[in-house]
């Protein structure tokens, strides 16, 4: 379970009965900016510049990314989550506190990128249903992933054409 957090003077946490409490005094806040999409490179990045943040082997072209607490880890993401406010800085803080089962305790749409500073992973995420979306590509020796797919377009080295309507039919299929 993640430990109480305060922010701005209400409590987040995932106790239930608190979850529900803190949504309907939000009326369930949600982190959108006009880019509210991130991108970032990891593998070779020396020869990229007009990242917003970067250090050897990884670089983040996002407005919203947050350091954890410990300085440890890196977090952006795209989130719609269930009762949380200030979603950056939690779930920064929680990586620092649980780790990887911090993606156990999200309730909510997001997608995200966290990178260790330390152990120099990257971790990648999205929510169970997929609302969120998360991609990735390869160009050279530099991989890129991004919660939009347009923003990837530069990087792929063919033109990726979608059937909308097949890929619809595909998924209906499935479910």
């Amino acid at each position: 379970m993640l430990k109480s957090y305060w922010e701005g003077g209400l409590q987040a946490r995932t106790d239930s009965h608190y979850e529900i409490i803190i949504a309907q005094q939000l009326k369930f806040v949600k982190m959108k900016h006009p880019e509210s999409t991130w991108r970032l490179a990891w593998g070779r990045t020396d020869h990229l510049s007009g990242a917003t943040w970067q250090e050897d082997g990884i670089a983040l072209f996002t407005p919203t990314f947050a350091f954890s607490p410990s300085q440890r880890y890196v977090v952006t993401l795209e989130a719609y989550l269930t009762g949380y406010l200030g979603s950056l800085e939690l779930i920064a803080q929680s990586w620092d506190d649980l780790g990887e089962e911090t993606l156990k305790e999200l309730v909510g749409m997001f997608s995200l990128a966290v990178w260790d500073r330390e152990s120099r992973k990257l971790y990648l995420g999205r929510d169970r249903s997929g609302c969120y979306t998360l991609y990735y590509t390869t160009q050279g020796s530099t991989r890129w992933a991004s919660s939009c797919l347009k923003d990837l377009k530069p990087y792929h080295s063919a033109e990726i054409y979608l059937k909308y309507h097949a890929f619809r039919l595909l998924v209906a299929k499935e479910l």
